[in-house]
């Protein structure tokens, strides 16, 4: 990537601005599956068996393996996208078996959309 490229290249309001939402709300999801499990935990919640005892640690490190795919995507790297898109799908599958419904499982997509309507415009400048 040539010198000029790498000063020319900009992010512009929307995708920092959706970068940032992103962010702060994989960093309160993490914070809300850790709390959930600790509440489980300490109560001895006779629900927190079978499928919740993987899906919920799961969903924890899909959170923050999507802060570290948005820590990424400010740094230009296209592998964030990749790994938001990756995440995206196990979620999707983790909530089916959850029995969140289809429609709402699906929901869960609308942010990868939105992400890569602006990645798009900007993804020659992605490494």
């Amino acid at each position: 990537m040539s010198e000029l490229t790498a000063v020319n290249r900009t992010r512009g309001p929307l995708l920092t601005i959706w970068l940032i939402l992103m962010a702060l709300a994989n960093a309160w999801t993490v914070y809300q599956y850790i709390t959930i499990i600790e509440d489980f935990v300490s109560h001895s919640d006779p629900l927190f068996t079978g499928t919740l005892q993987w899906a919920l640690p799961l969903l924890v490190v899909l959170a923050a393996a999507n802060l570290v795919a948005v820590v990424l995507l400010w740094l230009w790297r296209k592998i964030g996208l990749y790994i938001f898109a990756a995440t995206s799908a196990v979620a999707l599958v983790i909530n089916l078996i959850l029995g969140v419904p289809l429609l709402t499982s699906l929901i869960g997509l609308i942010g990868l959309a939105i992400l890569w309507a602006l990645l798009r415009p900007r993804w020659e400048y992605f490494r």
